[in-house]
C-alpha cells in the first residue's frame, strides 16, 4: 500500500525566510494546507525569520496524484509492455540475421579464387 492511498495529497508551498546573513531565501515545503505549511516553516526557521508562505503554482501542476490502477488496466499495461519488448527482440533478431547473411556473403567472395586471364 502506498502513502498516497492513505494520506491526502500534499500541496507545495513556497516559503520565504530571512537568513543569518541578512539576505532572504526561498524553499519549498509540502503540507496539506497553508496553516500547516506556515507552522512547519516556523518550526524550521523560527517565527522572526518567516517572511511569507505562498502556494507554489508551477510545482502543483507538475505534481500528479497516482490513483491505483484496477487489475484489468494493469494487465493491459503489462501486455502492452510485453508486446513492445517482443517486437524489439524481433527487430534485433532480424538485424542479426541480416548481419550474418552479409558476413557469409563477404566470406564467400573472399573464398572464391579469381580467374586468371591469359
Amino acid at each position: 500500500m502506498k502513502c498516497s492511498e492513505i494520506l491526502p495529497p500534499f500541496k507545495c508551498y513556497q516559503v520565504s525566510v530571512r537568513l543569518r546573513s541578512g539576505m532572504s531565501g526561498r524553499t519549498l515545503v509540502f503540507a496539506e494546507n497553508p496553516a500547516f505549511a506556515r507552522d512547519l516553516a516556523i518550526s524550521l526557521y523560527g517565527n522572526k525569520n518567516l517572511i511569507s508562505v505562498v502556494v507554489s503554482e508551477d510545482t502543483n501542476e507538475s505534481q500528479t496524484t497516482n490513483k491505483p490502477i484496477d487489475p484489468d488496466q494493469q494487465r493491459i499495461k503489462a501486455l502492452s509492455n510485453q508486446k513492445q519488448q517482443i517486437s524489439q527482440q524481433l527487430k534485433n533478431a532480424r538485424a542479426q540475421n541480416k548481419l550474418k547473411k552479409a558476413q557469409q556473403a563477404v566470406q564467400s567472395v573472399h573464398r572464391t579464387k579469381p580467374i586468371k586471364s591469359m
